[in-house]
């Protein structure tokens, strides 16, 4: 939202490959985190066999590549570890990158991957927390936590990557929550409905999500329709209308 300002108690710069350059902007200069940009690609082809099953295959030079049923009849190649330099944004797949897959898929199977089978390819980023270590597939994939207070307080988060981003994200809540005030227990939360739901949260989807209904609530803002029996939803919407009045 170029041009406009929002208030807030805290952030979180959650920025990815970008968040070196979002704290460096924060803290109006210095020197940044110590992050290395890696980049990841996959490719999809063809599968080669009717089967489903997904595997892992390990290379020769140490790493693992995986090959997952993707897309009905295709097949999910990936992935790779090369080291980036400019903008994650502009990131794309590389000849070389598409040559490694198909080579290491090629060496356990029986129909050859070439690069004229690629029928889709795709690239992202990695911000791994930097070290000596001159190989990019040895790189940590842990994360840390920053947390600035003086001023606004800033959490930033760096490194990480996304099979560990729930623990990731529960671990920077827990950071920022002594920060936020107003609802240090799970009583302070209000009436619960059941579920993991709790008034305050339904209070929030009204107010911000425009949530109106229960269905709203249980199916379109989440899937807790799943985990809430008939009674608990009763409740939920004996909530909402003496919430409308």
């Amino acid at each position: 939202m170029p041009g406009n300002a929002a208030r807030a108690r805290a952030v979180a710069n959650a920025a990815g490959p970008w968040a070196g350059g979002v704290l460096e902007r924060m803290r109006g200069g210095g020197d940044g985190p110590a992050l290395r940009l890696v980049q990841g690609s996959h490719i999809v082809v063809r599968r080669p066999w009717p089967a489903r099953e997904a595997c892992l295959l390990q290379q020769a030079d140490g790493r693992v590549v995986f090959l997952l049923p993707f897309a009905h009849d295709h097949l999910l190649v990936g992935t790779t570890n090369t080291d980036y330099r400019g903008d994650p944004a502009r990131c794309s797949v590389l000849p070389a990158e598409i040559a490694y897959l198909c080579a290491a898929a090629t060496a356990y199977l029986r129909t050859p991957v070439t690069p004229d089978d690629v029928v889709w390819q795709f690239a992202g980023v990695r911000p791994l927390l930097s070290d000596p270590d001159p190989q990019a597939s040895q790189l940590s994939r842990d994360y840390r936590l920053q947390l600035d207070t003086e001023g606004a307080p800033a959490l930033h988060v760096l490194g990480g990557k996304l099979t560990t981003y729930r623990v990731l994200a529960e671990e920077a809540l827990d950071r920022l929550a002594p920060l936020l005030h107003g609802c240090d227990s799970v009583a302070a939360l209000g009436e619960d409905f059941g579920g993991g739901l709790h008034a305050r949260e339904v209070q929030f989807l009204c107010d911000h999500e425009w949530a109106q209904t229960a269905d709203d609530i249980l199916w379109r803002r989440s899937k807790l329709g799943l985990r809430l029996d008939a009674a608990q939803v009763a409740r939920l919407q004996a909530w909402l209308q003496a919430r409308a009045g």
